[in-house]
């Protein structure tokens, strides 16, 4: 990048919430949230640590790599119809051109903030926007 500014400053300005530290969900959090929906699907699937069973579950043939179309396959046979194409890529971060175990092993380990796999409650924000109406008399102040 060649980067010839002051780096601690762009770091500081990368950290949103001042947490002394960048996260994907700061950085990109579409990313995160297909990440985190995805090992939400693992987690109810196979338990707290699934990497193992989730890959002995799609490897059925044991053959220790997966393409993008077989992995994204199994992905929509288990029920996950979210970007399951994208995901393959963006799990291949060595660019091989296919999908092994390591490269879900972070399944095991990263524990996403709950707001990213949070479903939405349509009736709790028409009740927060009929608040702010009778409070303010309308949306923004």
């Amino acid at each position: 990048l060649n980067w010839q500014g002051d780096v601690r400053s762009l770091w500081r300005s990368l950290d949103f919430d001042g947490g002394g530290s960048t996260s994907l969900e700061e950085l990109e959090p579409s990313t995160a949230q297909l990440l985190a929906q995805f090992r939400e699907l693992a987690v109810n699937m196979f338990g707290a640590k699934p990497a193992a069973s989730f890959w002995a579950a799609i490897d059925r043939r044991n053959k220790m790599k997966l393409s993008y179309q077989q992995f994204a396959s199994e992905l929509v046979a288990m029920g996950f119809q979210r970007k399951v194409k994208t995901l393959a890529r963006w799990l291949d971060w060595q660019q091989r051109g296919y999908i092994m175990q390591q490269d879900i092993l972070f399944l095991n380990t990263w524990k996403p903030p709950p707001w990213l796999v949070a479903k939405s409650d349509q009736e709790a924000a028409e009740q927060f926007k009929r608040m702010l109406l009778a409070k303010y008399g309308h949306y923004l102040k």
